[in-house]
């Protein structure tokens, strides 16, 4: 599995807190240790938001605040969005 950053999440990420970003590289390598061995924590609360022809668009929780949005195609997973909960939905409408 191919793991890919778009600039919109990594742009997020130069903003947050150093402490922000800690969790965040956290919670990024438990989303590749899911792929691996197909168990997730309890707390990251992974959800499938969305699916369509190019992929599945799936949603897991950083903090109570802030969530991460990436989608899976065959053979790559592209982080694609770093925000809280209308941002999220936002892009959901974008589709």
């Amino acid at each position: 599995m191919e793991f890919l950053y778009k600039k919109h999440f990594l742009s997020a990420f130069k903003n947050l807190k150093t402490s922000e970003q800690f969790l965040l590289r956290q919670t990024v390598h438990q989303i590749q240790a899911y792929y691996q061995t197909r168990h997730a924590p309890y707390g990251l609360r992974i959800k499938k938001l969305f699916q369509n022809s190019e992929g599945k668009v799936f949603e897991a929780r950083a903090t109570i605040a802030l969530r991460i949005l990436w989608v899976k195609g065959p053979g790559l997973v592209s982080f694609v969005l770093l925000g809280n909960h209308d941002e999220v939905r936002r892009y959901l409408k974008s589709l």
